[in-house]
């Protein structure tokens, strides 16, 4: 009778992780139907379900031929984020967004870590090569993804209950989609988004400068 109480005991207490059985596939379309890159979801517990602990291991965003590599990083707020320079040029990071402000003034090689406490976007600019241009997203949830060519995410082990989807991307009009759905054990929900963008522009890069060691 003891050991089945400890069974009972045991199988309660473990209940909440065996709940982590949900799964949300997303689908990121533009106007035209063609695949959207790039595209950032977070989901957002609404009905006060567990959720894992932030990792304590820092993201790398790196620059490679002068450019930030990846272009958009996703970060849970909290958290933080390297910034190795792996060209034989400096630069000057900097960001005088909001959410979070920082410079790491002319370097190469490994750079201090930066924290972000604080969720929103951050554009990130270099001094020294203005074309250069990247983008943190900080969420204030552990589960989110970034869409890649195909446009397609999948979040999974996710615990059952309401959520919040929030969607951003670099060039999305209106700046972020909200939509709310609700996951039950062993689910697995398909929602597709179609992200109405505008039209990308970038600086051009100076390759005579970059021919000097600019």
């Amino acid at each position: 009778m003891r050991y089945l109480i400890k069974i009972i005991v045991v199988y309660i207490f473990l209940m909440p992780l065996m709940a982590f059985a949900g799964e949300i596939e997303a689908r990121f379309l533009d106007d035209r139907g063609r695949p959207v890159a790039e595209a950032v979801i977070s989901a957002i517990p609404l009905s006060g379900q567990a959720v894992p602990a932030m990792s304590k291991i820092p993201v790398e965003l790196e620059q490679i031929d002068k450019e930030f590599k990846p272009n958009v990083t996703i970060i849970q707020r909290g958290g933080k984020i390297l910034f190795p320079n792996r060209d034989s040029v400096s630069h000057h990071v900097y960001s005088f967004s909001e959410a979070k402000k920082f410079e790491l003034p002319l370097y190469t090689g490994a750079s201090r870590p930066i924290v972000f406490e604080n969720p929103g976007v951050i554009t990130l600019g270099c001094n020294i090569h203005d074309w250069m241009k990247g983008y943190i997203v900080v969420v204030d949830t552990p589960f989110f993804a970034l869409s890649d060519a195909t446009g397609v995410i999948a979040i999974k082990d996710l615990p059952v209950g309401a959520w919040r989807l929030e969607v951003w991307h670099p060039r999305l009009k209106g700046g972020l989609m909200v939509r709310e759905v609700n996951l039950t054990d062993g689910a697995a929900l398909n929602e597709s988004f179609t992200l109405s963008l505008r039209r990308e522009w970038k600086k051009t890069r100076d390759r005579a400068r970059e021919k000097s060691g600019y």
